[in-house]
């Protein structure tokens, strides 16, 4: 197989990774902005895809730099900013929302985790490990 081959796959299943994950943050997006109220029409699925799309964008940016100093925390500000224009809601809101945007996945990792057979004992071995 020639590299060019395995580069033009490589690229394509980072593009597929992107989407995904775009799609992914977009639904627990969506799940967060219904679980607070916010009405259909300001949760429609391509407003909050693009909502999505802006904040990973920014987070990005922001994080890119965020060795710098604390401007990561600008990113996430700019994220609730984006949440509550694009969407209508209060700042509580769309802090809540934002929150959890990443609570929900978070929890469902976890969950898979311990379904699986994890325990604790696993992240004992790990701090064992980096002793």
């Amino acid at each position: 197989m020639a590299l060019v081959d395995v580069l033009a796959r490589f690229t394509v299943f980072q593009a597929l990774e992107v989407l995904l994950t775009l799609v992914l943050g977009a639904f627990f997006l969506w799940l967060g902005l219904k679980l607070i109220g916010v009405p259909k029409d300001q949760r429609e699925g391509g407003r909050v895809f693009v909502t999505q799309i802006i904040n990973t964008v920014i987070v990005f940016l922001f994080t890119l730099v965020a060795f710098v100093s604390y401007i990561a925390l600008i990113g996430i500000v700019l994220s609730w900013v984006v949440i509550k224009y694009r969407h209508d809601t209060t700042w509580v809101q769309a802090v809540v929302a934002w929150f959890l945007a990443i609570l929900i996945p978070t929890l469902i990792a976890i969950a898979i985790f311990y379904a699986i057979g994890g325990s604790l004992e696993l992240w004992r071995n790990l701090k064992d490990f980096f002793k």
